[in-house]
């Protein structure tokens, strides 16, 4: 509990832990909410969905991280032209090449967000079942009634 409660403060530590269902769900979407703007996981193009392995997303994403190899390679050849370090003859990389280039910016990427994805996915679990349970003990008090 106290590794929790230094990185949500007290109020949102005791929330979490809360016997109130409202309480904990709040908690747990405001996590979720922090999680995904500390690391701008809401570009799609950008973010692995849910439970998708590298080669599942680097295959739903590869024209944006090609697009993205070649526009760094187009900016890094600017900067080294304008520094002076340029070749100066006019190296164009082969497709096996800026393949390669954009499967290292997606697989970079993908271990960035790795570990907030895979606490996104225990939040979402644990929202699940705080629903489930909340929604068997509303049936059983129905039962009973």
């Amino acid at each position: 509990q106290y590794g929790v409660k230094n990185l949500l403060g007290e109020y949102r530590c005791k929330c979490l832990f809360s016997k109130a269902w409202v309480l904990r769900e709040a908690v747990l979407t405001k996590i979720d909410m922090l999680l995904r703007s500390q690391f701008d996981a809401d570009n799609a193009m950008e973010t692995p969905q849910s439970n998708e392995s590298l080669r599942e997303f680097y295959s739903r994403t590869a024209e944006y991280w090609t697009s993205k190899a070649v526009n760094d390679w187009k900016n890094h050849e600017k900067e080294a032209e304008e520094v002076g370090e340029s070749s100066g003859a006019n190296y164009a990389l082969s497709e096996k090449e800026i393949k390669k280039r954009a499967f290292g910016l997606c697989e970079i990427r993908y271990n960035e967000l790795l570990p907030m994805l895979q606490r996104l996915n225990e939040l979402d679990l644990q929202q699940r079942s705080l629903e489930d349970s909340r929604s068997h003990v509303k049936s059983s008090s129905k039962r009973r009634a």
